[in-house]
């Protein structure tokens, strides 16, 4: 693999940083306006915390973790905190290279010889820095039902389409972390599963008393359900993902509340100061012991996040941004409301690093921030898909108070202009994208030429014919039914009817028209021999060949 270019970074800190009792204050006097926000995306409910020089100035809740039952969201209320566990992950892998069972920068299939890829190694793997293609929708399907087993995962890996050579562009990737979680089962000494391990090793072992996978390890009633905002700002529950049953666990599967994620920033925090004194005979926990290869740049990000020249890469389960920066990459506010820009965080006369990162499932958003050299982490949970990401205009919202003492964004504004994106969404990106390219007055072949089983890259689907017509079986599975509607020639689509269909079903990762069609490709002599799908904006459509 070539070098990297190192990322160009500008130490320093704020040189009017507030006091205690200052600081308290303006993160106070700003809790209308997260209401506003919340009220104006159709946040259900919310959870955020501020940790700062060592101090926890600003941890509650906003609005109902139950709505039906009217049950609050406060602190120690338990979210699915999504993408912000790839940080335990990456930690779990560090801890065990400290303990000699790994080795980070051999090829990970040196643990696991059944992996195709030859060169890739667990910083690769964990610095999204493989090539390899995201293709999301291939294993989560409708109703967040994880589509790929255990024992299918690394069969399924070795399938994976190769976009880019290793280390030449970061492309973000939740299969490379349901790899790392199988190499953490398979080589802790206690020979315990990956769930297991991040239990007794992380969670137990640095008191994270709440935090949890599995349902029953959950302490009490205070967990939170999950939602989706309709575009009338109306509550809808929908389901969660069965973690317990996933593989891609190591990549989105911890729950978590603001109380807990404090105390895992308060550790991460005083790991990088450790780190950066170089003082390991004074370091507080084990998490300290390795803090170098968690947070330490790993990859360039695209120039499309780039603030002029200040850093912009990823460590391990951490983004590294340079200020003045947003402080997410992608997320759901650019994939609903692209027009509509978030202001970064910052000012251009002080620079200081933040370590981020944000998660998204459907009804769980999060979003957690260090601010390592201001001693500082602000975290923010919530339970809804809603109309925008609220959780980032939060943290945005409760960082800008640590920098500045001046209110810089209208942020009940910016949500309003968000929300308004986002309810007309469904119509611009999926809808009208569909009827413009939709040739008319074509006609499909009898239906029961195109009912079969299809398979590729070891994915499969089933097409059945039922009283209602066809029926497409992602995965081949029968608990997953989408209709499929003549398109045009012998082009089907499975796309959802409005906002709400596609949201309830949990199709956020199906952001472009594309991915809703299905052409059955014919041989020469006519008969129907594959599906042609467009299952990933990244690659050309793929061929799933129809079983004999």
């Amino acid at each position: 693999m070539g070098s990297v270019q190192r990322p160009i970074t500008r130490p320093g800190g704020f040189r009017n940083l507030p006091n205690i009792e200052t600081l308290t204050s303006r993160l106070k006097n700003v809790q209308p306006i997260i209401e506003q926000i919340c009220n104006t995306m159709g946040q259900v409910g919310l959870s955020y915390g501020v940790l700062y020089q060592g101090q926890v100035v600003l941890a509650r809740g906003y609005g109902d973790r139950d709505h039906e039952n009217q049950k609050p969201a406060d602190e120690n209320t338990l979210f699915n905190i999504a993408s912000c566990t790839k940080a335990f992950t990456a930690t779990a892998c560090a801890l065990l290279a400290q303990e000699g069972s790994l080795d980070l920068n051999l090829p990970v299939k040196e643990y696991l010889p059944e992996l195709k890829e030859e060169q890739a190694t667990l910083v690769d793997l964990l610095a999204h820095r493989t090539g390899y293609a995201r293709l999301d929708t291939s294993w989560v399907g409708q109703r967040s039902e994880v589509l790929v087993s255990h024992a299918e995962l690394i069969k399924r890996v070795n399938a994976l389409p190769k976009l880019r050579s290793l280390g030449s562009e970061w492309l973000y990737n939740n299969w490379m972390y349901a790899v790392a979680g199988v190499v953490v089962e398979r080589h802790n000494k206690g020979h315990l599963t990956y769930m297991d391990f991040v239990k007794k090793c992380l969670l137990e072992a640095y008191c994270l008393t709440r935090s949890c996978i599995e349902r029953k390890d959950i302490p009490d009633d205070n967990i939170s359900l999950a939602y989706v905002a309709s575009r009338s700002r109306t509550a809808l529950p929908i389901p969660e993902p069965p973690w317990e049953e996933s593989p891609f666990t190591p990549g989105g599967g911890i729950r978590s509340c603001v109380v807990d994620m404090l105390k895992w920033s308060e550790l991460l925090l005083a790991a990088y100061a450790a780190d950066a004194k170089d003082a390991s005979s004074e370091l507080r926990s084990p998490v300290s012991k390795h803090p170098g290869v968690i947070f330490s740049p790993k990859m360039i990000l695209p120039d499309a996040v780039s603030y002029g020249q200040l850093e912009r890469s990823y460590g391990m389960g951490f983004l590294r941004f340079m200020l003045p920066s947003k402080l997410s990459h992608g997320g759901r506010n650019a994939t609903v409301a692209s027009e509509v820009a978030i202001p970064p965080v910052g000012n251009n006369d002080d620079h200081t690093l933040a370590l981020a990162h944000a998660g998204e499932n459907a009804g769980a958003l999060s979003a957690f921030t260090l601010f390592p050299e201001l001693d500082t982490a602000v975290i923010v949970l919530g339970n809804t898909t809603a109309l925008g990401d609220t959780n980032e205009l939060v943290m945005h919202l409760l960082s800008s108070q640590i920098m500045t003492s001046e209110l810089q964004v209208d942020y009940t504004a910016l949500a309003t202009s968000i929300a308004e994106q986002c309810k007309s969404w469904h119509e611009r990106t999926i809808s009208k994208p569909l009827s413009k390219h939709r040739v008319q007055g074509t006609n499909a072949g009898s239906l029961e030429e195109y009912v079969g089983e299809y398979e590729g890259f070891e994915y499969s689907m089933k097409v059945s014919l039922e009283s209602d017509g066809l029926i497409l079986h992602h995965g081949g599975r029968a608990s997953q039914r989408a209709r499929l509607t003549h398109y045009h020639y012998d082009t089907f689509s499975f796309a959802t009817s409005d906002y709400e269909e596609h949201l309830q079903l949990g199709m956020i990762d199906y952001d472009d028209w594309r991915l809703l069609l299905l052409h059955f490709e014919r041989d020469y002599s006519g008969a129907i021999v594959g599906i042609k799908w467009f299952l990933d904006g990244d690659i050309s459509p793929v061929l799933l060949g129809r079983k004999a």
